[in-house]
């Protein structure tokens, strides 16, 4: 004997207000066993489809309810056939796939490195990525996605390395916007313009039209130029920007700043002082490097004039043409010393007195002049 299936769904109660969409069940086992598609209300001859089955105990209708408010009252929903129901999931399908994308796509064809994108509706063209593009896109992660960025992020290539056009061995030919590792000799560097072994890191920075800047940091010490155009056709002179304050002053060969700004420093000698534009002072206390008049009682004229006394400087100066010396403090309201002959690694003094003395005492000398011409 043929069992026949049951052709509606009716188990529980139903509450759904007029005009209503939302329906609630009481008893109801609709998950699974009720499908989007089948009809609700046929006990009122309303059929209306059901939209969305949400659980056992709710249902949406694709309309407003037009059987008039029901609470905990019977109900009954009839299936609709699987031939029905493929029919509609076809038409559904069929009117998505009319928007023209399938087809847009369809016509498409396929190479390395090429992106589908869309430019308007049911359009679409290839967006050349190219190697770097498609690099980018399978990075792991972030760390890995800025290393590929080359100049724009990351770690900072070599200036070949970067992808960009540009290779190494000159200054003056780094003009893409970015931040770059310098580890090999170039030309027109803060050395000079002959070609120099450099290891540090360059930034180009480029405002449009207007001009370019170069930074240039090896270890803590960074030197700057500018060029007028954005072309970096007309650079200016390498500049210190940034260096540690005290610490070793040094020059390179063209006279250039490459240390500290200031050198404080002392020994047996005395104490002395330099700094990066060159300059150099030195100083010794009273007693510092056996500075002593010697009796004063050598005649000269009306004066008394003591002893020759050598200064061994705490530091040379670069040569004797760029120092001058001086005698300050002789310990004594009459006496005073003037320097009668300084080298780049000595001074020579001499004591005078309104009175003759066998008094040996201490007096203070300084100089000033340049460790760097």
């Amino acid at each position: 004997m043929a069992v026949l299936l049951p052709s509606v769904y009716k188990d529980g109660t139903a509450t759904v207000a007029a005009n209503g969409v939302a329906v609630t069940g009481q008893g109801t086992m609709w998950l699974n066993t009720v499908l989007p598609g089948d009809f609700f209300g046929t006990h009122k001859g309303s059929p209306n489809r059901i939209l969305a089955v949400n659980s056992n105990t709710s249902l949406t209708l694709a309309y407003p309810w037009l059987g008039g408010a029901q609470a905990t009252a019977a109900y009954e929903i009839m299936y609709q056939s699987d031939t029905a129901r493929m029919q509609e999931t076809a038409r559904q399908l069929l009117e998505k796939l009319s928007s023209g994308n399938v087809d847009a796509f369809a016509e498409l064809i396929g190479a390395a490195d090429r992106i589908p994108t869309f430019t308007g509706p049911g359009a679409m063209d290839l967006l050349v990525t190219g190697a770097k593009g498609r690099q980018i896109l399978a990075s792991a992660d972030l760390i890995a996605t800025l290393a590929m960025l080359g100049p724009a992020g990351g770690y900072a290539p070599q200036p070949q390395s970067a992808g960009v056009g540009m290779v190494n061995g000159d200054f003056n030919n780094l003009i893409y916007p970015g931040d770059y590792t310098i580890a090999s000799a170039y030309t027109n560097g803060v050395t000079s313009a002959a070609s120099t072994s450099y290891s540090g890191f360059l930034e180009v920075r480029v405002r449009t039209g207007v001009g370019m800047w170069q930074t240039f940091t090896s270890g803590q010490v960074s030197w700057e130029r500018y060029s007028a155009t954005s072309d970096g056709s007309s650079w200016t002179a390498w500049q210190v920007v940034d260096s540690y304050t005290v610490g070793t002053v040094s020059r390179n060969t063209a006279g250039e700043p490459t240390g500290a700004i200031i050198e404080r420093g002392s020994n047996a000698n005395g104490e002395y002082v330099r700094y990066a534009d060159g300059t150099q002072i030195c100083w010794a206390p009273a007693g510092s490097g056996s500075l002593t008049s010697g009796a004063t009682d050598g005649p000269a004229g009306p004066l008394f004039i003591g002893p020759t006394k050598t200064w061994t400087l705490p530091i040379a100066f670069s040569n004797a043409s760029t120092a001058i010396g001086m005698v300050t403090n002789p310990r004594s309201s009459n006496r005073w010393g003037t320097c009668i002959g300084i080298s780049a690694s000595t001074a020579n003094f001499r004591i005078f007195s309104t009175v003759t003395s066998a008094s040996d005492l201490a007096f203070d000398a300084f100089a000033i002049g340049r460790w760097f011409v």
